[in-house]
């Protein structure tokens, strides 16, 4: 096992993350912060709730930036009475087409230089979902004591 695994891990993410906001900059005039922000929504609505959840961010900082993005055009909101105050969060249909270029355009990128390194994409992806949920039980597993 690598002495160092914790630091190659985040230094591939952070290569990553830099690569794809020079390209989001670049090709879609789109920050990165911004579109790590609203990709979950490519799945569908999310409450301010399970946004801030995705992100790993404070209902607070979630509630603050959507209002600016919905003057932007990024997204659409809609209160769910049916929950309280619930507020639900949709991106606009121009929202939805250009973060979902953008991630169509850095998951080409990113799949084409693993298969150009004859790393298999979807056992890839499979192993890092693995490990992503291996580390959140680890990390409930250390709360609980």
């Amino acid at each position: 096992m690598s002495k160092h695994l914790t630091a190659d891990l985040h230094e591939l993410v952070f290569a990553m993350d830099a690569y794809a906001g020079r390209v989001l900059s670049d090709h879609f005039g789109l920050g990165y912060s911004r579109f790590v922000f609203l990709s979950p929504l490519l799945g569908g609505p999310l409450d301010v709730t399970r946004l801030a959840e995705s992100l790993n961010f404070s209902k607070a900082a979630v509630s603050k930036r959507v209002p600016i993005l919905e003057r932007e055009g990024w997204v659409s909101t809609t209160e769910d009475l049916s929950a309280g105050r619930r507020v639900v969060i949709a991106l606009s249909e121009s929202g939805r087409d250009r973060i979902g270029a953008a991630a169509g355009e850095l998951n080409g990128r990113f799949g084409a230089m693993l298969a150009g390194l004859a790393i298999d994409v979807d056992l890839f992806a499979d192993q890092v979902r693995t490990l992503t949920e291996a580390v959140h039980e680890l990390d409930a597993e250390r709360k609980l004591q």
